[in-house]
């Protein structure tokens, strides 16, 4: 059976692609899990690995053309089967990126075939996709830009080098960000502030969001965290509590479904964690943690955070997740709220850990500890669930850790 290979959502804030390179060429044998292309994300460059083994068919996106998350990418087909390499059929995923030239993507050379020119008798102009949507946030006439794209197509390039105004997409604290970025000679928003700005507002906008807090005692996870030397930290423990407290509390494993206008289960325990890397801050998911012991849990947090900061993210890392941890128990900030990544149903957020005075059995004590912050969807969450789930947390990470 043919497998679609789509984008993947590759970090918090992608909405698309630019595809810089594919690694295979249609007609040739391909292996699960062996790199098939690299992209080029609002924050890095990655790659995405073969979903199955088979044959590679006629890539949809070529090299240097962009393309949305779920937008299909090529068919990897049975090699079984007796079954052509040509493009992803009509009745399948439709392929995005080539739209608009009306030329279809070389087998082996992965590049364009020649298509009309950016400018025809029509008077149509041919543009990326991507090219389209940025002409109308500038306001800017693609008839007055000259392509340096396949066979004179528009390309995102071009803009930027015709000296469009920035325009009207971003609204509220993006205008903000604008305002307090600009820089003589530059776009005035880097693309990946840009694409925060988009995803924070949105984040508002969509997602009714309350926070319950609770302090937690973390001298037991402090105690057991001097057996290992560096391979945990104190965000493996948030990320145990999570996944246990999931178990208990299964309301947090639902993502809110705007199109049936109901909560979802995803059907597994998939945590998110917010990873800060010099592209700006990615969320890549650790899949189906639920039952993980903590040192598997380790292991898996560990290469997350390599990948994320390597700009090495892939598939492993993209599931969909309903909740994400933020962390910032090493760091100055006592406490604080962390935005809901649209799509998901809530956050954890932690802050330092620090000495408190508090009473123990009747005794005032200083103990170690530190404030964490749960932000839920109330579509999905309601307060008495809220309260259940940072409980179980509680519970987790102050009476005792599993081993493992």
């Amino acid at each position: 059976m043919a497998l679609v290979l789509t984008m993947p959502k590759l970090s918090a804030t992608m909405a698309e692609a630019t595809v810089i390179k594919w690694y295979k060429a249609a007609g040739e044998r391909v292996l699960a899990g062996e790199t098939l292309l690299e992209v080029e994300t609002d924050k890095a460059t990655l790659t995405i690995e073969a979903p199955g083994d088979g044959i590679l068919g006629t890539p949809a996106v070529a090299a240097g053309e962009v393309a949305r998350v779920g937008a299909a990418l090529v068919m990897i087909l049975d090699a079984s089967a007796d079954q052509q390499t040509g493009p992803i059929p009509e009745s399948g995923a439709r392929p995005i990126g080539g739209g608009d030239a009306g030329g279809d993507i070389g087998r082996a050379s992965g590049q364009s075939r020649a298509g009309p020119a950016a400018g025809s008798a029509s008077g149509r102009v041919f543009a990326s996709p991507r090219a389209r949507r940025t002409a109308r946030e500038r306001g800017t006439d693609l008839g007055s830009v000259t392509g340096t794209g396949p066979s004179g197509r528009i390309v995102r390039a071009d803009l930027d080098r015709s000296g469009s105004p920035a325009g009207g997409e971003l609204r509220g604290a993006a205008d903000e960000i604008r305002a307090g970025s600009a820089r003589p000679g530059r776009d005035p928003l880097a693309k990946a502030s840009r694409q925060m700005a988009l995803m924070v507002a949105a984040s508002h906008r969509e997602i009714p969001a309350f926070t319950l807090s609770r302090w937690i005692d973390m001298e037991r996870v402090l105690l057991d965290l001097t057996r290992f030397d560096r391979r945990r930290t104190e965000t493996d423990y948030f990320l145990y509590a999570i996944a246990t407290a999931m178990a208990e509390v299964p309301e947090f494993r639902s993502v809110w479904n705007s199109g049936r206008g109901a909560a979802e289960d995803l059907g597994s325990t998939n945590v998110g964690v917010v990873v800060s890397t010099d592209h700006g801050l990615m969320i890549p998911v650790l899949a189906d943690v639920g039952g993980v012991g903590l040192e598997e849990l380790a292991t898996r947090r560990r290469a997350a955070v390599e990948a994320a900061r390597a700009g090495r993210l892939n598939q492993t890392f993209a599931s969909a997740a309903s909740i994400s941890l933020s962390s910032l128990a090493r760091e100055a900030a006592d406490e604080f709220e962390a935005i809901i990544s649209p799509g998901q149903t809530a956050i954890v957020a932690v802050g330092r850990i620090a000495e408190s005075v508090v009473s123990r059995r009747g005794e005032i004590v200083v103990r170690k500890g530190c404030r964490v912050c749960v932000a839920a969807d109330h579509r999905v969450i309601d307060g008495r669930t809220g309260a259940r789930f940072i409980s179980a947390m509680v519970r987790v990470l102050e009476e005792g850790v599993a081993p493992g």
